[in-house]
């Protein structure tokens, strides 16, 4: 089964979008969504990339991200270069805080709050 629809709406697009970039008729795409027929080697190629997900998890073979993840993901694709590197940099921030924290659990030395 074709995890079509999971993927645009996590991408935030709508039908009409992802045909058009996928270069195929909106009522064909809709087919495939629905599950009435399915996209070739070539068109499900092009829609992968245009939902920027792998071929094995469009069809299901390995679930890599969860629900979650892939809206995450969208809104990482629509930052600013500016706006990536500040969400790295708090990032950063918080793997540091929980790494000194294992090293100090690991240690042995209690961690006062």
């Amino acid at each position: 089964m074709l995890m079509l629809k999971e993927f645009r709406e996590a991408s935030g697009l709508k039908i009409a979008q992802v045909a058009e970039r996928a270069g195929v008729p909106y009522e064909t795409y809709r087919k495939w969504e629905k599950g009435d027929s399915n996209p070739n080697w070539e068109q499900l190629c092009r829609v992968a990339d245009v939902l920027h997900c792998s071929l094995d998890d469009l069809t299901g073979r390995r679930e890599t991200l969860t629900q979650e993840e892939r809206a995450l993901l969208a809104r990482w694709r629509t930052l600013s270069s500016q706006g990536k590197a500040t969400v790295l940099a708090v990032m950063d921030s918080f793997q540091e805080d929980s790494i000194s924290y294992e090293d100090t659990a690991q240690s042995g030395v209690s961690r006062s709050a």
